[in-house]
């Protein structure tokens, strides 16, 4: 997961933290919308929309009973970290024999993404299977995190530039 969207009446109260992870302040924000932009499992950048009413208030000002959202119920023991989180705690799926079909000889292979087929590569290609899987960087040795942070900057630079155009429009009309 790389972004979140929450729309209509949204609130977040944010544990702001340094580098050694020292608490430096509590940010309460009400706003119409966010949009939350994650890295590596971690929080990248939060936007806020329309109506944005919040302060980053420092700890000890902060009041202990409002460091928390009204109603919220965290279920993170529910949280799903792999495919086979999916089907934790249930038996496993019981497989139904189609005419045509074989079944697997191991429920194992059931979920096997390659299902033990052989490669659809060509027999004169230069890739191997292991050159299809995912991989950590690109062709030219750059990680992949870092390929995705410059396209979002640049997608962000033109956005920008895209409303300075509208503006010098909307001022010349």
């Amino acid at each position: 997961m790389y972004q979140v969207d929450i729309i209509k009446n949204t609130e977040t109260i944010y544990y702001s933290r340094n580098e050694e992870n020292e608490l430096l302040g509590i940010n309460k924000t009400l706003s119409s919308s966010i949009k939350i932009l994650f890295e590596n499992k971690t929080i990248r950048d939060i936007y806020y929309y329309k109506q944005v009413d919040g302060t980053l208030t420092p700890p000890e000002d902060f009041p202990p009973n409002a460091r928390e959202l009204p109603g919220f119920n965290w279920r993170g023991e529910e949280q799903l970290l792999q495919k086979s989180d999916l089907f934790k705690g249930e038996e496993p799926p019981k497989l139904i024999k189609i005419k045509g079909i074989p079944l697997p000889e191991e429920q194992e292979d059931f979920f096997d993404e390659t299902n033990g087929e052989p490669s659809l590569l060509n027999e004169n290609s230069r890739l191997s299977p292991e050159d299809l899987k995912d991989t950590k960087v690109d062709s030219l040795g750059v990680p992949i995190k870092e390929v995705d942070s410059f396209l979002l900057d640049k997608k962000k630079l033109l956005e920008k530039k895209k409303k300075s155009v509208n503006g010098a429009k909307k001022k010349s009309e």
